[in-house]
């Protein structure tokens, strides 16, 4: 079954029997469902402020069960722990969280949507503030995405090199002015321009998955497909299963 997307100006098709197939199959592996869960059950109290969770925590667990790397720099290894890039992140992190979580807050549910000028300025504000790590020299994009992702679950899309291999391979496949990739990965502008291109892409998917009804019925698919106690099961945002397929997608 496809749906017809207007992205860009031009048509994509969107399989969505082949989304839920990939979604069932991430949904097989108990390692990734502990780790959603963990960083569902830790952002949760990070975004709400309850038990006074940690920024830090959280973003060791973005390192440690997304494999982001943030200690893969140069000279890095013969660093202090005090001094290395994944501690001082931390550290810059307890500072601007409220910030953060202010702009979250300020966005609230849907925007990415609903108003996507909104995220977009929120986006750079928010990369902006999470980028001046004193003494780190790696931006470390991908770990900042994600993140965002899991403090505002419904407005800041991840980014992933699988997820960019297959949505570029989506729209090549359906779109003939689309010769070079419509986000490339490194070299291409600034990190600032190459996630509004991700955000975009994102809001006109959304749109025609709420106006079309099968946005819906795959969050509904993720949910069921969940392994073992349903108590467990997370009620996932349609941005982060549309995450999971275009992840098991760009590893085929």
């Amino acid at each position: 079954m496809t749906r017809t997307v207007r992205v860009q100006n031009a048509n994509v098709c969107f399989d969505v029997a082949r989304a839920k197939k990939n979604i069932a199959a991430f949904n097989k592996s108990a390692a990734y469902l502990a780790g959603d869960w963990l960083m569902h059950e830790f952002f949760g109290h990070l975004r709400d402020g309850r038990k006074n969770q940690p920024a830090s925590v959280c973003a060791v667990l973005v390192n440690a069960l997304w494999k982001t790397q943030v200690d893969r720099e140069k000279g890095a290894a013969m660093k202090s722990p005090s001094e290395k890039p994944l501690t001082r992140v931390c550290c810059h992190l307890e500072q601007c969280i409220g910030d953060l979580r202010g702009l979250a807050r300020r966005l609230g549910t849907n925007a990415l949507v609903n108003y996507p000028d909104n995220v977009e300025d929120g986006a750079c504000e928010a990369l902006r503030l999470i980028f001046e790590v004193p003494n780190v020299q790696r931006k470390n994009y991908s770990f900042t995405t994600k993140f965002l992702h899991w403090l505002s679950p419904t407005n800041f899309p991840i980014v992933d090199s699988r997820a960019r291999n297959n949505i570029n391979e989506l729209l090549r496949s359906h779109r003939r002015d689309c010769r070079r990739a419509y986000i490339p990965s490194g070299g291409c502008g600034t990190v600032e321009e190459d996630y509004k291109r991700w955000i975009w892409f994102y809001h006109y998917l959304l749109t025609a998955g709420m106006e079309q009804g099968w946005g819906e019925k795959l969050v509904e698919h993720d949910f069921i497909s969940q392994s073992g106690d349903p108590i467990k099961a997370i009620r996932n945002t349609l941005l982060r299963v549309l995450d999971k397929h275009f992840w098991m997608a760009g590893s085929a």
